[in-house]
């Protein structure tokens, strides 16, 4: 029997279905991970946006909203927060193989690739529910359309073009970097009559979330463009360049950059990714001069680095004998990092994985201590979405200094539901009692019997919840 099926069935049909194999599997351990490790604080604060739909949001577009609530909607749980985006991961997955030149696709070398880099298991084809997945999604989808249309000029594939594209836009601004060095690499195509569908399209189905920021005095704008620039450190730029080969693989990364960046482009599309490649990465090492660069911000980068690294390591014997000795080491530190995020397994004073383990317990703790009181957190976004996810839905809500970083919790209208009510606020000006938690956190807290606006209580100095990375600063 096994015979006949291997000798009747052609080496595409077969890798079409080690394919399927691969990605079925890579799904199931996305679900599982999924189902049973706990949100991370922005997930949390992500799952607030699902709360309270909207066409945009002080961070972010609202993608990443609606994707929670279709999955919490089936599943009110973890699971259900990150259903959607485990699917986007795995199917992400599949869109950056079919961007390899059929003729020269190899399935082994891209499982090879795609499980040996970090970036890929958590905000490429992971399971986060964060914006970096569904906009990687699009962006991949986006490729694959484009990588048609320039052999096709269709006034169809020109209209879905603009979909996709917009989608991006709504799942992440960074999506405007793919589509400028898009555009930058191949300019000969705005001459296509078809091409001008594309951003008409764009702009349609952007409508409503710019009515939206316009409404609220352009928020996000402000915040991404100016509210994250600071004065210069040379920490920012040595933090992007170490960090950028960490998340690329701490075994493979030199491997897999110099593959992709040294590959020499053998046609239109070829151009067009790797000057998303490079141009993704200079651009964010440019702006780490002007503020801090989280590592993941590149995600997108990573769409091109895969199909151009496998095309370099491809007929490259060094590269493809280096990946094979450094995988398994990979692979198994992947898994015992994978793991790590559903188990404590290291001991929590070293306060590596804190972000994922106990808070369930954390919201008990703090709920039974409140003993039937709204609470009130200062200057934290994420701890108050993070105690309303653990508590079903109960009421939180961040009393934000005029030194903290503005976020939704300035938008929303949560203030007027909680004035003259009973409260308990948390680090507030001038605790009167203290509270330690089971995720190591030190809180200092009182009770609060009328609540109102007050000057004094915004004047509250800001209260770090992280002591260990960033010291309370006095003001």
């Amino acid at each position: 029997m096994r015979y006949y099926f291997r000798s009747t069935i052609d080496r595409p049909e077969r890798e079409k279905w080690y394919l399927f194999l691969f990605l079925l599997i890579w799904l199931g351990v996305n679900l599982i991970q999924a189902a049973f490790t706990e949100l991370i604080h922005d997930e949390a604060y992500y799952w607030m946006y699902s709360r309270n739909l909207a066409w945009g949001y002080f961070d972010h577009p609202p993608v990443i909203a609606l994707l929670i609530k279709a999955g919490y909607s089936l599943f009110p749980n973890e699971l259900g927060v990150r259903l959607f985006t485990a699917l986007m991961g795995t199917l992400t997955l599949m869109f950056i193989y079919l961007l390899q030149d059929k003729e020269k696709r190899s399935l082994w070398l891209y499982i090879l690739l795609t499980t040996s880099i970090v970036l890929v298991y958590s905000h490429v084809g992971g399971f986060l529910a964060i914006p970096d997945i569904p906009v990687v999604f699009f962006s991949a989808f986006f490729l694959l359309l484009y990588k048609k249309y320039l052999n096709q000029d269709s006034l169809v594939l020109a209209a879905l073009l603009g979909i996709v594209a917009a989608l991006m836009l709504y799942s992440k601004y960074h999506a405007v970097l793919v589509l400028g060095f898009t555009l930058l690499a191949y300019l000969k195509i705005v001459k296509r009559k078809t091409f001008w569908i594309i951003p008409l399209v764009i702009i349609l189905v952007l409508m409503p979330h710019l009515f939206w920021q316009i409404h609220n005095g352009f928020p996000t704008f402000q915040y991404h463009l100016v509210g994250r620039s600071s004065s210069y450190q040379f920490d920012f730029t040595f933090n992007y360049l170490y960090s950028q080969l960490l998340i690329a693989g701490p075994l493979v990364a030199i491997t897999v950059l110099y593959a992709a960046g040294s590959y020499r482009p053998q046609n239109t599309f070829d151009r067009i990714l790797k000057i998303n490649f490079l141009g993704v990465l200079l651009f964010f090492f440019l702006a780490s001069f002007k503020g801090r660069v989280e590592a993941h911000w590149t995600a997108v980068a990573y769409i091109p680095l895969l199909v151009l690294a496998q095309k370099s390591c491809l007929g490259n014997p060094k590269c493809l004998m280096w990946l094979q000795r450094l995988y398994l080491p990979g692979i198994c530190l992947f898994i015992f990092l994978r793991i790590a995020l559903i188990v404590q397994i290291f001991p929590p004073k070293l306060k590596l994985g804190q972000e994922l383990h106990n808070w369930d317990q954390w919201a008990k703790q703090v709920d039974s201590v409140a003993g039937g009181r709204m609470v009130v957190f200062a200057s934290t976004f994420q701890r108050p979405a993070k105690y309303s996810f653990y508590t079903k839905g109960k009421f939180a809500h961040s009393l934000n200094s005029v030194h903290y970083r503005k976020n939704q919790y300035d938008i929303w209208p949560f203030e007027d539901s909680i004035q003259h009510q009973r409260v308990m606020l948390i680090q507030g000006v001038a605790p009167k009692q203290t509270m330690y938690t089971v995720v190591g956190e030190k809180y200092g807290y009182e009770f609060i019997d009328d609540y109102g606006i007050h000057i004094e209580i915004r004047r509250f100095p800001h209260h770090s919840y992280y002591p260990a990375k960033y010291p309370t600063r006095q003001y």
